[in-house]
């Protein structure tokens, strides 16, 4: 997985290409394509420990089922 000083590396090497000074309309563009590069980054390295965390914790409960539309369980 790429460190976040990579990231922002290849990033900078690419923002005098994706934000021309003569279009904002292109400008916004582009900032909202990095916008949405980071929150996916920050999404990516977030969710998965709380959806483990919340997996293992109905896993541990007695009597909940991890499929709450299959029923309760045993």
């Amino acid at each position: 997985m790429a460190s976040w000083r990579e990231f922002f590396t290849r990033i900078s090497s690419l923002t005098p290409h994706l934000c021309p000074s003569r279009y904002p309309k292109l400008q916004f563009i582009a900032l909202t394509y990095f916008l949405d590069l980071v929150l996916g980054r920050i999404g990516n390295n977030a969710l998965p420990p709380l959806t483990l965390g919340a997996l293992i914790t109905t896993f541990a409960t007695p009597g909940v089922s991890p499929f709450p539309a299959f029923g309760t369980g045993p």
